[in-house]
């Protein structure tokens, strides 16, 4: 059932594709079942260097480091458990953790994904709903500031 008017659907899913096509973080949706992405934003090509396509084509092993796949595969496991053992709130089907990407110049980049697990009744499958947001400049300014901590504690 369509709860939209004709014009009115038409003009909220306009808007929908530029907040997606035009977000600074890369948003994604990725088929559980299939292990493949069903939706990558085109800020992809800024976060990573590679096309929507090209992305579209990966696996999760290819896209990252083994810590950080392992993590990706611990936390879809953690939210699929949640939820076949009947949890149902947002807050606890949805992640947030610090991982590790390749891009297309061969850098890795530190990335903070946000993830939710959403369940499609009608054909009983499952989809993780991220979004990725580059925090290496972050983490990097983090490390020199500990390391500046380090330093004064040592001279104390």
């Amino acid at each position: 059932m369509n709860i939209f008017p004709e014009n009115m659907q038409a003009k909220h899913e306009r808007e929908c594709q530029l907040l997606t096509e035009n977000a600074l973080e890369c948003i994604w949706t990725y088929d559980i079942g299939t292990e493949k992405f069903t939706y990558v934003s085109p800020s992809v090509i800024r976060l990573r260097g590679f096309t929507v396509d090209e992305t579209m084509r990966q696996s999760l092993a290819d896209m990252m480091p083994q810590d950080s796949l392992d993590k990706a595969n611990n936390t879809t496991k953690l939210l699929m458990e949640r939820y076949q053992n009947g949890e149902r709130q947002s807050t606890m089907l949805s992640l947030t953790g610090d991982f590790e990407l390749y891009c297309k110049d061969t850098s890795i980049k530190q990335v903070e994904i946000t993830v939710k697990l959403l369940h499609d009744e009608e054909s009983d499958s499952f989809e993780i709903l991220g979004v990725s947001r580059d925090i290496t400049e972050r983490k990097r300014l983090e490390e020199q500031l500990s390391q500046a901590i380090e330093v004064k504690n040592n001279v104390i």
